[in-house]
């Protein structure tokens, strides 16, 4: 059975909208879907919603100090073999790119919605790849870099795994993230320490309400008081790990991370 995981903070119509939407959509029994809160006020907003057409859907309660110590204690709540999708909680769609194409010929990558059908398989498939290699952890492309970026392919290497949809099967260690802005990098590079390899599918993709009203990240202040946080937590990643990221502006002023894939130095870092 696969466990299906969402971090989520007040945003239960954001949720509703979107990932319970999808998840329905795509046939997830209820009773294999746990929403992740802070704390009972939350818990109360999120069953007085839901509770009509979600009866089975199960709830769980820890007091973090950010999506990042929340996403930690996922990878260690379910039993260790577990195997668990985490899924965030304004998933608008998944999509995959259905095309075999050379990359960057971006006007001829075509993306296509997925249906239940074709999602189970691939979760189902990935699940699969990693027993069958010995793997632990698989990922997707951010949707903001598709469909220039993608790929028919599955990578090893370092790269970056967005934190919108990641599987893995639970270990007796799992890594520790506490930093609430770039989590998704630090887990990365955390993970792909601990096993020597990282799977990244890339072909496959979400669309999300990127920076959508509520949310945890929210608990910090408005959007400028965001960005500087996030600047400061991803200068923090490219110190520590010196030679994995480069930190760099984009148009829009905010900052960001490149990923070196040939990134090599497994420490304990």
């Amino acid at each position: 059975m696969i466990e299906y995981a969402i971090p989520s903070y007040n945003r239960p119509q954001e949720l509703f909208n979107t990932t319970l939407k999808l998840l329905n959509k795509f046939n997830i029994p209820q009773n294999q879907i746990t929403i992740f809160l802070e704390d009972v006020v939350q818990e109360n907003l999120y069953i007085n919603l839901l509770q009509d057409q979600y009866p089975l859907i199960n709830y769980e309660i820890k007091k973090t100090q950010g999506i990042g110590e929340l996403r930690t204690y996922i990878r260690k709540f379910y039993p260790v073999g577990s195997k668990v999708v985490m899924i965030d909680d304004d998933t608008q769609c998944v999509m995959e790119m259905i095309n075999n194409i050379e990359p960057y010929e971006k006007k001829n990558n075509k993306l296509s919605f997925m249906t239940s059908e074709s999602f189970n398989k691939w979760i189902n498939e990935a699940f699969q790849n990693l027993e069958n290699n010995k793997g632990k952890n698989f990922g997707i492309v951010l949707f903001g870099r598709a469909p220039y970026y993608m790929t028919r392919s599955v990578s090893k290497n370092l790269r970056y795994v967005c934190g919108n949809i990641v599987g893995f099967i639970v270990q007796n260690e799992e890594p520790n993230v506490s930093i609430a802005h770039g989590e998704d990098f630090e887990f990365s590079i955390k993970l792909f320490k601990r096993d020597g390899e990282l799977y990244r599918y890339n072909y496959i993709t979400v669309k999300t309400k990127h920076y959508a009203k509520g949310g945890i990240c929210d608990t910090y202040g408005g959007e400028e008081e965001r960005e500087i946080k996030a600047k400061e937590n991803l200068e923090y990643l490219v110190d520590k790990y010196k030679g994995a990221f480069t930190l760099y502006k984009k148009k829009n002023g905010k900052h960001n991370l490149r990923v070196n894939p040939k990134y090599k130095n497994i420490d304990n870092s």
